[in-house]
C-alpha cells in the first residue's frame, strides 16, 4: 500500500485485507506505517504480523534545511476487536514543498454464529473515535482522511472521511446508515460515535471471518499542519451486543463471548522521544491530484 493508491482503488481493494484459510479462532493482526518528512521516509517496520496479542508501532520524522522544517508522525495499533491509526504532518515553508504520512491497521479473526437457520442478515455495532484537521490558509493546504472498512467473509463495507480545503466529505459510503454524525470528526480534539453498520449476510454454523480495517492519511502543501488522529479508531461495541442478531442466535470467537466483547481498546501508540532523519521521497502532489479525481 502506498501514497499513490487512489481512493477508489482503496475502496475496491479493502476486502483484500481479509485473511483466508484461518483455523477457527485464530486472529491476524497487522499494522503498516509510513511517516514522511518531505525528503524521505523514516526507516520503520512496514508490516508486522502476530497470532495473538496487540501490535503497536510508532515513528516520528523530522528534517530541516533552507529555512524550513518538515515533521511527520505515524502510528498504528491492532488488537482483538480493536484497531487504530494516526498520521500527522507539519511543514513550515511557503511555496510548493510538501509532506505526508500514512498509517493503517487491521484485526481479523474467525467467529462462529449459532442459531436455528443457516443464514441471517445482521449489522455490527461499533465504536469509532478520533478527529481530522485540515483546510486552507493563505500560505498552504492541509488534507486529512480516514478510511474505515468492516468485512464479513470477504464482503467489505467501507467509507472514506476527508477533511481539506473543500471542507468535510464522506466518499464511497456503504458502511454508515447515516453520514450526518460523521461531520463531528472535524473536531481536531476528537469525537466518539457508537453506530450500527448496514447489514451483512452471515452464515450460521460455520466459522466466519470478520475484519476491522482503518487507514489514516495526512498531507500538506506549503506552510500548514494536517492531522488524522484515530489512535483507538474502531472497536467492537463496548457497552452491549456486538452483532445485531435476532432472538435465538449468538456469536463467539476471539475476544467475543456470547456476542459480547471481552476486550478493551488497545492503548494509543506513544510518540517516540527521538526524531529520525529520512531518506526517500514521497509525492504528495500525486496523492492530492488522485484524491481530487476520485
Amino acid at each position: 500500500m502506498n501514497l499513490t493508491t487512489t481512493v477508489r482503488t482503496a475502496l475496491i481493494a479493502a476486502s483484500g485485507w481479509v485473511g483466508a484459510g484461518l483455523a477457527y479462532g485464530a486472529p491476524i493482526l497487522d499494522v503498516n506505517i509510513r511517516p514522511s518528512a518531505g525528503s524521505g521516509t523514516c526507516i520503520v517496520p512496514e508490516s508486522q504480523r502476530a497470532a495473538s496479542g496487540p501490535i503497536t508501532v510508532g515513528q516520528n520524522c523530522s528534517s530541516t534545511g533552507f529555512g524550513f522544517t518538515r515533521t511527520g508522525r505515524a502510528s498504528a495499533t491492532a488488537d482483538l476487536g480493536s484497531v487504530g491509526a494516526s498520521a500527522a504532518v507539519e511543514l513550515s515553508a511557503i511555496g510548493s514543498l510538501d509532506n505526508s504520512a500514512i498509517a493503517g491497521a487491521r484485526a481479523s479473526g474467525e467467529y462462529l454464529f449459532t442459531g436455528p437457520v443457516t443464514s441471517i442478515s445482521a449489522p455490527i455495532i461499533l465504536d469509532l473515535s478520533g478527529g481530522l484537521s485540515g483546510g486552507a490558509t493563505g500560505f498552504g493546504l492541509g488534507f486529512a482522511s480516514l478510511f474505515v472498512s468492516v468485512a464479513v467473509d470477504g464482503f467489505a463495507r467501507g467509507a472514506l472521511l476527508t477533511q481539506g480545503p473543500d471542507g468535510f466529505e464522506v466518499r464511497g459510503n456503504s458502511l454508515f446508515p447515516q453520514t450526518g454524525p460523521l461531520s463531528s470528526f472535524t473536531n481536531p480534539q476528537g469525537h466518539s460515535l457508537n453506530f450500527t453498520t448496514l447489514p451483512f449476510t452471515i452464515p450460521v454454523g460455520t466459522p466466519v471471518t470478520v475484519e476491522l480495517f482503518v487507514e489514516a492519511r495526512a498531507g500538506v502543501l506549503g506552510n500548514m499542519t494536517a492531522r488524522a488522529e484515530f489512535g483507538n479508531t474502531l472497536t467492537f461495541n463496548g457497552s452491549g451486543a456486538v452483532f445485531g442478531l435476532p432472538d435465538g442466535f449468538t456469536a463467539n470467537g476471539p475476544s467475543l463471548v456470547d456476542n459480547m466483547w471481552t476486550g478493551e481498546p488497545a492503548a494509543a501508540v506513544p510518540e517516540p522521544a527521538s526524531w529520525s532523519l529520512c531518506a526517500a521521497t514521497m509525492g504528495l502532489a500525486i496523492l492530492l491530484r488522485r484524491w481530487n479525481r476520485a
